[in-house]
């Protein structure tokens, strides 16, 4: 029934202006069948970008040159139940043309230049007939071609291969830059798509990140949002966004943080290490440096030796990496942690002190109690006194 409803308003511009709105402003009739379908479909949250510890990899000038801040720092707390009622209300073909959903009798409407303008991402124009990807390039230059310069350009090894009988690009052979773009596309671009290949959308996108190509963000997104309308058995994506959509038209549970779910945790150097150390790479400097200087490096660095740049590693770190010296906040910390140990180390000298003092010491005799026996003998009981003697004759005991 739920295709039917779609077939019903394919032909939406086909009909009389004044109809084509009565049909847009209209709640979706088979919205309980809908939101049945989506009761038990897992929401997909974005993720925000941590860029400490990454300062020496070209991502956080990435994020400033493409004016990512929002990803840096976004409110990603959604409203689950708003999310589901948002696809569930979804008329796919009033969306696509009119980005208008209802959500609970009120109308949201969403559109590319709306994303845009949230996201502080620019229209691309340019992009619009491509899905917003970046200048159609798979026209330009066809697929074969473009699936080999994807390759050469996002594989560590350079080659042209694009995977297994030329299929798909493999995670596992980027570079660690483009294996942690490829995650943020996964939360923020298109939808959770399978970590371990990378499809030809998803390469475009990575291939202009790397070439300071100019593709849509907000026509990416729109048209990731349709397609979880038209099929409601994938994963319901966008759900900060949608939220901050129903924010804007003033749905009050919108903004009632009783009822939002706080976003994931964000990504950032931890995931970059993690892909680094499971395919046998270098990882980025660890902040522990100074303690461990001469030790191999912090907590995780010895697992993977450090190649000098030029040898197949990672390039050092700016400014000649860490300096000689430690800065003045790390000096005074090192001071007081060294007065701490001078302390624990006096307290452990003075009780090993007075434990040697005690054994060298005879131990007293313990007080021997005083106790009183009672022997018994048939009905009789004599009762002894402690003394220098116990034993007492009675003759007529003798009988």
């Amino acid at each position: 029934m739920v295709k039917n409803k779609a077939a019903e308003v394919s032909n939406l511009f086909d009909l009389p202006e004044d109809e084509q709105w009565t049909r847009v402003t209209q709640p979706n009739a088979h919205y309980m069948e809908r939101l049945a379908q989506i009761h038990n479909r897992n929401i997909h949250s974005e993720r925000g970008i941590e860029t400490a510890g990454l300062e020496t990899t070209t991502i956080p000038a990435t994020i400033a040159r493409r004016q990512w801040f929002r990803f840096t720092s976004p409110p990603w707390s959604y409203h689950e139940g708003l999310v589901r009622e948002f696809y569930a209300a979804m008329v796919p073909e009033v969306f696509k043309a009119h980005g208008l959903v209802w959500v609970r009798e009120t109308q949201v409407q969403i559109s590319p230049q709306a994303i845009n303008a949230y996201l502080g991402t620019p229209d691309v124009p340019e992009c619009a007939h491509f899905g917003g990807l970046p200048s159609g390039l798979v026209h330009q230059l066809g697929y074969d071609t473009l699936a080999g310069n994807l390759a050469a350009s996002l594989r560590r090894d350079g080659r042209r291969v694009w995977g297994p009988n030329d299929s798909l690009l493999q995670h596992g052979d980027l570079h660690p830059e483009m294996a942690f773009w490829t995650v943020f596309i996964n939360y923020h671009l298109m939808g959770a798509h399978h970590r371990t290949t990378v499809n030809m959308e998803t390469a475009q996108i990575l291939y202009a990140i790397q070439h300071d190509l100019q593709f849509d963000v907000g026509r990416i997104i729109f048209d990731q949002i349709l397609s979880v309308g038209y099929d409601l058995r994938s994963l319901l994506y966008f759900p900060g966004l949608i939220t901050h959509f129903c924010r804007q038209v003033d749905i009050n549970e919108a903004s009632d943080i009783r009822y939002l779910t706080k976003p994931q945790k964000e990504m950032g150097k931890k995931a970059y290490n993690y892909f680094c150390t499971t395919h046998g790479l270098p990882n980025l400097p660890t902040a522990g440096g100074y303690r461990n200087r001469g030790r191999g490096g912090g907590r995780g660095a010895a697992a993977q030796p450090q190649p000098a740049a030029g040898q197949g590693g990672v390039p050092p770190p700016p400014f000649g990496g860490y300096p000689e010296d430690p800065p003045p906040w790390a000096q005074q910390l090192i001071q007081d942690v060294g007065g701490l140990r001078n302390e624990y180390s006096t307290m452990r000298t003075m009780m090993s002190q007075l434990m040697g003092q005690s054994r060298n010491q005879p131990a007293p005799e313990p007080a021997r109690p005083q106790t009183v026996h009672v022997y018994s003998r048939g009905h009789r009981n004599v009762v002894l006194q402690p003394g220098e003697s116990s034993r007492q004759n009675n003759d007529s005991d003798s009988d």
